[in-house]
């Protein structure tokens, strides 16, 4: 069974097993208990907080009883003792009941829609469907609780799963990370980390000073505090030295928190850099059915927005954590040194803070998920409309992207103020309980003053506790905004570790080296079945075998559909065959270096692909030696009849060729494409119909220079010697007679399967033979058409141009058969049975891509040379 066949047979079953109506109460019944829950929660942590804070006020026993006594000690560390227990029972009770109140949940394991488990939710407003795009309108899907997939119940009834852009696909199948994990801060904390031992020196300096400026910052509370009491005494020898001090703290703190934040600075942005860039390769190293289950824009958010969201809080880890620990620990001893009974009173607040800390982590990690996913999509929108911006202006549909980005970006925007009005909720509750804690501790700490209680220190004193208790509030909150951000980041870390963590099942560098000089180039296909993952159900190759001896040359003729395009991609190894083999010089093409293949391989398809860049970097593309010989560009211009069309540009070789060649028509993007292919000197040639969009003019151009590039001839030049190359092997898809007549081996591909092979000749004799029925097809048709210019019926030209028929339907009159849905898309031009991909669809590629590669490569046959075929 094809990969994927299995897997989607398994999810049927359990979809169809599945009774909606029982996971819908389910889902309620869990929404109205969490929502209960979460009330309890906030009644909870109101009662216990308020608790503390009594306890709290307790501690600061006004009387006059001895605070030196022991009974006094004693009553002071039983009140601390109770305030950390009562935060601590809080925290472990509301884990113990958010694990015991639960209940029963509809969980789906689909592995042909999404990684991790999907659970029925109710709840599920202001989000889309990732498999259909359109928003759920009642709330009502299937969620993953890791990183907010949504699989609407349309989708579900339908049993739709192969437009996720979710799952990451290799060339066996689905790819499950080998550190497959779930998305919290302790795997972020772990692996971030492990990024930072590259960074070992920026990390050394980075600490070092900044243990110096942590030490010494804990001094200078004290010293400010005793400057108001030298004020307050009038002692100005006291005052100014300690003056003198602080400048000179201050000019040393300038230097090495300078350096600091430099070196930490220069880390964060090369780790960021470094990110990108391994990233990026691991993505160019993926199987090409990777690229057809994903979108372009959200591949380029990973690299960009993902990468910037998960390395933003990774430099700072060591840091953070070693100055919190430092300044926690000193101004925690401090503090007690200067007044047991206000730290006790300010500790109060800790746990209640730390718990609001957790609690807008997880959600604003939860929130930013599912921003990340709106930011994918609005990306996705913008790739696929820039792409495709004239097919946009053709139909004038403008407002129709601009209407569809508009609907992504306001769900955006109705996350963002969500996050924006919790934000603004948390920070108002953390300020007030850190404005009521400074308010008691002035208070109490000042009527002690005024008292002259025997435990009473000097104003500067109580200053000092002031000072130290907001350093100890600051390494607090620096912890709390250091695991706030890795829980906002985890989401982030999770898609770009689950690309850093899938290999391609297709290596590029692994195998035999191939060497120019021993390649001969035969090429043999063995029992060759393939399905593609989109379409499990329907196989294209079935058990095709087919011999191209080294040096020949092969044309494969067949209907749209029938493989021919699949078999070429196989060939490059775009794809491995599920069963059977192919084999390269009696090696099976698996036991090769894919990139030595490639490098002995010129490549000519139908829809040329061209960088932003000049006309020479757009030749040299690939080139394994990098440069050409000198004389040996416009050599191989000339060759490719590309050499007038350049010449006239005012650049020449260095002029711009614009976004994906749009300066340049599509005869000469193909010229460029065969003087590539010249320049590589291939020893193995791949032409996928290289002239089927073409008009008369720029066909017979580029079909000249095919034929050149066939027979391995090159022209003279002053610099460049004229020579004759050694003749490669040729397998190619062709809708000219002349072009398949001259081939020495014919393969007739139909049903998966080579019907009939051999040479024209041998073809031609074969009774009842598919191929010279359609030659007596075409023949019949061009005999009926008669030139503009008066000629006979076989001229040339555009007349017998529209005389020739596609392939599809030569194949449906031999046959005795039409299906009206391929009737439907034939061309009159002969250009193809199909109207086309259309491409640049937001993703590298997809399921359409796969079908129109074979519905795109029909062949028709020039009107103007059948007579020679009779």
């Amino acid at each position: 069974m094809a990969p994927g066949a299995t897997a989607a047979a398994a999810a049927a079953q359990r979809i169809a097993a599945l009774d909606l109506g029982e996971a819908k109460l389910l889902a309620q019944l869990s929404h109205k208990v969490s929502v209960r829950r979460r009330a309890a929660f906030v009644a909870a942590y109101i009662s216990v907080t308020a608790l503390c804070f009594g306890l709290g006020i307790l501690a600061v026993d006004l009387g006059a009883s001895d605070a030196e006594s022991a009974a006094g000690g004693h009553e002071l560390l039983c009140l601390a003792t109770a305030i950390a227990a009562l935060q601590a029972v809080f925290f472990l009770t509301k884990r113990l009941v958010s694990k015991l109140l639960t209940t029963p949940d509809i969980e789906l394991d689909l592995q042909a829609v999404h990684l991790h488990s999907l659970h029925f939710a109710v709840d599920a407003f202001d989000h889309s469907c990732d498999i259909c795009g359109e928003e759920i309108a009642d709330g009502e899907s299937f969620r993953c609780r890791l990183c907010d997939f949504d699989y609407c119940l349309d989708c579900f009834k339908r049993s739709k799963k192969l437009q996720d852009w979710g799952l990451l696909r290799g060339d066996k199948g689905v790819k499950v990370p080998d550190r497959l994990r779930q998305a919290g801060m302790g795997a972020f904390f772990c692996r971030a980390l492990g990024l930072l031992r590259s960074y070992s020196g920026h990390l050394f300096v980075t600490a070092s000073c900044l243990l110096v400026n942590v030490v010494c910052r804990l001094f200078v509370p004290s010293i400010e505090g005793k400057l108001f009491d030298d004020l307050i005494d009038r002692n100005s020898d006291a005052f100014f030295g300690r003056i003198r001090f602080l400048v000179i703290y201050w000019i040393g703190q300038t230097f090495f928190q300078s350096a600091q934040r430099l070196a930490a600075r220069l880390m964060s942005r090369q780790l960021r850099l470094d990110l990108r860039l391994k990233l990026f390769e691991r993505l160019l190293s993926q199987d090409v059915a990777f690229f057809d289950a994903t979108r372009a824009g959200a591949m380029a958010q990973r690299v960009e927005g993902d990468v910037e969201d998960m390395s933003r809080p990774v430099p700072l880890l060591i840091n953070n954590v070693l100055q919190s620990v430092v300044l926690i620990v000193g101004a925690l001893i401090c503090c007690l040194i200067s007044s047991a009974r206000l730290t006790v009173l300010s500790a109060a607040c800790v746990g209640p803070m730390i718990y609001l800390t957790k609690v807008s982590a997880e959600w604003g990690a939860s929130l930013n998920n599912a921003m990340t996913a709106c930011e994918e999509e609005a990306n996705s929108v913008v790739t696929e409309a820039m792409t495709n911006i004239r097919h946009v202006r053709a139909f004038s549909a403008e407002r129709h992207e601009a209407g569809k980005y508009s609907r992504v970006l306001s769900r955006l925007f109705r996350k963002m103020r969500k996050e924006a009005y919790g934000d603004l909720i948390v920070e108002n509750l953390e300020g007030s309980l850190e404005f009521l804690v400074q308010i008691l501790v002035l208070c109490f700490g000042g009527m002690l003053i005024l008292q002259d209680h025997e435990e009473a220190g000097s104003v500067g004193g109580l200053i000092a506790f002031t000072m130290y208790w907001g350093i100890l509030r600051d390494g607090v909150d620096s912890i709390q905004s250091m695991f706030s951000e890795l829980a906002q980041a985890a989401g982030a870390a999770q898609r770009v570790f689950d690309l850093l963590d899938i290999s391609p099942d297709i290596p590029l560098d692994e195998g035999v080296e191939l060497q120019r000089e021993s390649f001969l180039g035969r090429v043999v296909f063995e029992d060759v079945h393939f399905t593609y993952q989109s379409r499990p159900e329907k196989p294209v190759l079935r058990g095709l075998s087919l011999e191209v001896p080294a040096g020949s040359t092969c044309a494969l003729v067949g209907r749209s559909g029938a493989g021919k395009s699949t078999l070429m991609h196989l060939l490059l190894r775009f794809y491995d065959p599920q069963q059977g083999q192919i084999l390269i010089d009696g090696v099976p093409l698996t036991a090769l270096s894919l990139r030595s293949l490639h490098d002995l391989t010129g490549f000519v398809s139908q829809d040329t692909k061209l960088s932003y860049g000049s006309v020479r970097e757009n030749l040299t593309y690939g080139l394994p030696w990098v440069r050409p010989e000198e004389g040996e560009l416009e050599a191989a211009g000339r060759e490719a009849n590309c050499s007038e069309f350049v010449e006239e540009m005012e650049e020449g070789y260095d002029a711009k060729v614009g976004e994906g060649g749009v300066r340049l028509s599509g005869g000469q993007r193909q010229r460029l494409a065969i003087a590539r292919a010249f320049l590589r000197r291939p020893r193995l040639l791949v032409l996928d119909e290289a002239t089927s969009h073409l008009d008369s003019e720029n066909e017979q151009l580029v079909q000249a220079a095919i034929d050149r590039l066939i027979h391995g001839t090159r022209v003279s030049s002053s610099s460049f010697a004229s020579v004759t190359a050694a003749r490669c092997t040729v397998i190619l898809i062709a809708h000219r007679l002349s072009t398949v007549r001259n081939a020495d081996v014919i393969a007739v591909v139909h049903d998966g399967c080579v019907a009939e092979k051999g040479s024209h000749d041998e073809l031609m004799q074969l009774e009842d033979g598919i191929y010279a029925k359609l030659i007596a097809k075409q023949a019949e048709r061009a005999a009926n058409v008669l030139p503009e210019d008066g000629g006979g019926g076989g001229g040339g030209g555009d007349a017998g141009r529209a005389a020739d028929p596609n392939v599809d339907g030569l194949f449906d009159k031999v046959l005795g058969r039409r299906d009206s849905s391929e009737s439907g898309s034939s061309s009159s031009k002969g250009s193809g049975g199909s109207s086309g991909s259309s491409k640049g669809s937001g993703g590298s590629s997809s399921e359409s891509s796969e079908e129109d590669c074979e519905a795109s490569d029909a062949v028709s046959f020039e009107a103007s040379t059948p007579k020679s075929g009779r």
